[in-house]
């Protein structure tokens, strides 16, 4: 019976680095059991989350929902369907840090009933009570004004769909060269010398290089050979975020 249930929160796909004011990625959070089995008796029950400071301070007045752009001091709900909730359209407000601040969601379920005494969303019974909130991993959040257009400290550090703007080293003029061959972001290099490429390195580089340019064959060598580790990093699931250049000077042309 649901007097013998015990029940946890997961979370599914939270994405841990992003900027305000754009829409946070979409996050599922699932009640289990202690078999790790969805638990799907939910009619009636909320996802509740509120937004807490790296020094524990609730902070729901920095975020809003996709549907009204004031700030928000109660907690966010989400239906929990079939043991699932799908938490989307969180926006963070602006602050004044440009390498970002860190925060976390405190997740649990409430009830949507209103039939007793106390504001709607929040009638608690036996059940609810035992589930313990979940407080999520940190987030850090960063003023989309103050990064701006800012370069990634290298390319090893960036994800596939990440634009050339933001690849260190490369200039405006290299940037266009290498759009106006329809190579645009990250993962387009990597595929340079590929079967799937319609250029090979020295095709490229006999493309892209300006009169007394200051790109070299090994300049582009490595750019290339670092985009296809950050690729594959990614796509693997590894966290590119820690790595550093293997070469010993920065790659710049500009």
């Amino acid at each position: 019976g649901q007097q013998n249930t015990f029940l946890h929160l997961i979370v599914h796909g939270l994405e841990k680095k992003w900027v305000t004011k754009k829409p946070h990625p979409a996050f599922e959070v699932h009640i289990v059991d202690d078999n790790g089995e969805i638990y799907t008796k939910t009619d009636g029950w909320n996802i509740s989350v509120s937004l807490i400071s790296g020094t524990g301070v609730p902070s729901n007045e920095i975020i809003t929902n996709s549907s009204s752009l004031d700030s928000l001091t109660s907690p966010l709900l989400f239906p929990l369907l079939q043991g699932k909730a799908l938490v989307s359209g969180i926006r963070f407000l602006s602050m004044n840090s440009k390498n970002g601040i860190f925060y976390s969601f405190d997740i649990k379920v409430v009830s949507s009933n209103n039939d007793e005494e106390g504001p709607i969303g929040y009638r608690k019974h036996s059940l609810l009570e035992r589930i313990p909130t979940l407080h999520s991993d940190k987030i850090q959040i960063r003023n989309e004004r103050l990064i701006g257009d800012s370069k990634a400290q290298t390319i090893l550090q960036m994800k596939p769909d990440d634009p050339l703007t933001k690849v260190p080293g490369i200039g405006k003029t290299y940037t266009q060269k290498f759009s106006s061959l329809g190579i645009i972001t990250v993962r387009d290099l990597a595929d340079i010398d590929t079967p799937n490429s319609k250029y090979s390195r020295n095709d490229l580089f006999q493309r892209v290089r300006k009169d007394r340019g200051s790109l070299t064959e090994d300049k582009l060598a490595l750019l290339l050979q670092e985009a296809k580790i950050a690729v594959q990093n990614y796509d693997r699931g590894f966290d590119n975020t820690e790595l550093v250049s293997s070469s010993n000077s920065s790659i710049i042309f500009w």
